[in-house]
């Protein structure tokens, strides 16, 4: 009985202290997850942000080019083309949002006929005010598109922020709540230990104590039916059998 409660107690703690490891490394896995998530929104953003600023200068290199047309403006227009193209294969990577799929996909439409527009009417600039003010149509569609891009990845990032708040109070939660129960499930075990095998084996050492002065009726029964309960009553037999070895002694002489 005493060697069940014992492996009940050790099963109770072992299982307690699985639940810590299975907790604190799905924890882990999750903040890894969102830490990658936050990394991956801010290389977007980065990204989204180098292009913009290379478009700016896309647009200014194509207003020089019309008012001075030279080979190194346009190989510059043309460098910077090649720049957006590669920041837009890199958005493909990282973006996973659907509406940011969509809004990426616009925008490669609106640059290559931006750009397409550009090269083309650009061979015959007869007109180069028509021609800027062409450009800078299409340029703020571009530009719209870019900002409702940005404003977008700017939700997400609230969201992703305000996730890991919520987690993080659910984490310190579920922390706190796992400590007490852990400390009411061992304040328990030591309590029952503590009556259950302590606290008779102290009073069985006062026992022993007892008899060794000469107090042969220290010795006492117990109806506990456990291995504590047969040592102590084991203890008292024999307590009693000295006692009556003692009194049969007595009456001999």
């Amino acid at each position: 009985m005493l060697r069940t409660r014992a492996l009940v107690a050790l099963w109770m703690i072992g299982i307690l202290a699985v639940g810590a490891i299975v907790f604190i490394g799905v924890a882990i896995n999750i903040a890894s997850g969102m830490d990658a998530e936050r990394e991956r929104i801010v290389s977007i953003r980065a990204v989204h942000g180098r292009m913009w600023r290379t478009l700016v200068g896309m647009r200014h290199g194509q207003r020089d080019f019309v008012l001075s047309p030279q080979p190194e403006l346009r190989e510059t227009v043309d460098r910077l083309r090649q720049s957006v193209d590669r920041d837009m294969a890199h958005l493909d990577e990282l973006e996973r949002d659907p509406q940011q799929l969509e809004r990426l996909q616009q925008l490669k439409v609106d640059l290559a006929h931006w750009g397409e527009e550009w090269s083309l009417r650009s061979q015959n600039a007869s007109a180069p005010a028509a021609l800027v003010t062409e450009s800078d149509r299409t340029y703020d569609a571009v530009v719209s598109l870019l900002s409702a891009f940005d404003a977008r990845e700017q939700e997400l990032a609230d969201k992703g922020r305000q996730l890991l708040l919520n987690r993080r109070r659910l984490f310190f939660l579920i922390v706190g709540s796992y400590a007490l129960l852990s400390c009411a499930v061992l304040g328990f075990v030591m309590i029952a230990a503590k009556r259950q095998l302590l606290d008779p084996l102290t009073e069985l050492t006062e026992s022993t104590h007892r008899i060794e002065e000469g107090d042969l009726d220290a010795a006492h029964q117990t109806l506990r039916d456990d291995e504590i309960g047969i040592l102590i009553n084991s203890f008292g037999k024999m307590a009693q059998a000295v006692r009556v070895r003692e009194r049969e002694l007595a009456l001999a002489l």
